[in-house]
């Protein structure tokens, strides 16, 4: 093993028991390259990040607004939340990379609460008109009780629809990799399925990539 990358969406609560774990585990494995992920809002912890003993970390550009809440639009990516964070990039002391999103989801409200996710939902799959009536862009209401993407809904159920676009995220690459100082950046898109590839060609994608190149 050459390399390892630890996933961890720490806090001001749990941050310095991480830390810890991460300077033990240098210690007893000084051989392995070690990568962390990183969340927009964690940016800001870069000067005790720069005391970690790590090679790199990826910052994870999507679920940086609350996936709870009804006054989120686009929880999955949303660049005006991005703006509020990514300017402490260019301080980020290591070699910083980028994972993008390319999924999409549906939030289930029910009597305006968060009940659960829907995974790899779009617009045609929330297009029956026997199951939803359409409200507005993002929102679809369920008109019966039934069995959708393994989970059961019920009449007056809420799906707000959260995905990206080609643009937004041609808009996002941009602006990200204007404002990282690392001199090669590995982009990861999360994730890259067969569903994926149905919504974005590779021409697409690669056009994403080279904003960073």
């Amino acid at each position: 093993m050459d390399e390892v990358q630890f996933d961890c969406d720490w806090s001001e609560y749990t941050k310095e028991l991480y830390f810890e774990f991460l300077h033990v585990f240098y210690i007893c494995h000084p051989e392995i390259k070690l990568s962390v992920t990183l969340r927009l809002h964690q940016l800001s912890d870069y000067k005790d990040i720069n005391s970690l003993e790590i090679d790199k970390a990826t910052l994870m550009v999507y679920n940086a607004d609350r996936v709870n809440s009804e006054d989120t639009k686009n929880s999955v990516l949303d660049i005006e939340t991005i703006k509020k964070y990514i300017n402490s990039a260019n301080k980020f002391p290591k070699q910083l990379n980028v994972a993008l999103p390319l999924f999409s989801q549906g939030v289930v409200f029910r009597y305006s609460n968060a009940m659960y996710l829907l995974n790899n939902v779009n617009e045609s799959s929330l297009s029956d008109p026997t199951n939803f009536q359409q409200i507005d862009e993002s929102h679809f209401k369920a008109i019966r009780n039934f069995y959708f993407a393994g989970n059961f809904l019920i009449a007056n159920d809420i799906i707000r629809l959260e995905r990206v676009t080609i643009p937004d995220l041609n808009q996002t690459a941009a602006l990200i990799a204007s404002k990282i100082k690392s001199k090669e950046i590995e982009i990861t898109f999360f994730h890259l399925d067969s569903n994926t590839q149905k919504r974005f060609n590779s021409y697409e994608i690669q056009a994403i990539a080279n904003h960073f190149r």
